[in-house]
C-alpha cells in the first residue's frame, strides 16, 4: 500500500513589501524628463480627430491613374490605418 502524498506548498510569485508603502505626495521623484520633480496637477483631456478624404485621393481610388487602380489604398484600410 503506497503512501498519500504530501501535499506541496506553493511557491509566491510576487515579493510582498516588509512594511506598509507610504506616498509622500511632496517628495521629490525622478520622472522623464528629470531627476528632481514633484506633480502638482493631472489633467484630462479629450481629442476629437477629424479625417478627410481628398478629392485627388477619391478619384484615384474610384478611377486609378495611367497606371490603372491602386491596390491598398481602400478607404477603410486608410481609416483603420489612421485610427490605430
Amino acid at each position: 500500500m503506497q503512501e498519500p502524498r504530501r501535499i506541496r506548498k506553493r511557491i509566491s510569485i510576487t515579493k510582498r513589501p516588509a512594511g506598509a508603502l507610504l506616498v509622500d505626495p511632496l517628495a521629490y521623484v525622478a520622472n522623464r524628463s528629470s531627476e528632481n520633480a514633484r506633480k502638482i496637477d493631472i489633467q484630462e483631456e479629450k481629442v476629437f480627430v477629424h479625417l478627410w478624404y481628398d478629392k485627388h485621393y477619391c478619384n484615384r481610388f474610384q478611377h486609378g491613374d495611367e497606371s490603372g487602380k491602386r491596390e491598398g489604398i481602400e478607404p477603410l484600410l486608410i481609416r483603420d490605418t489612421i485610427a490605430a
